[in-house]
């Protein structure tokens, strides 16, 4: 799941979610943040048991 977080219009497994959007800001974010000489990124782990998405 981790890889396709910059993947346009992948909402993670989500796309039945009551949630609104069509997954592409934060390709967006890291287009802009490349542009202007920065990197964006994020580590994470796995845990068992725990609901998926972004906190």
């Amino acid at each position: 799941m981790q890889k396709n977080v910059f993947v346009a219009f992948d909402r993670l497994g989500n796309t039945a979610s009551s949630i609104e959007g069509t997954g592409i800001g934060l390709v967006i974010t890291k287009e802009l943040v490349e542009k202007m000489g920065g990197t964006i990124g994020f580590d994470s782990i796995e845990v068992k048991d725990q609901p998926s998405g972004l906190n």
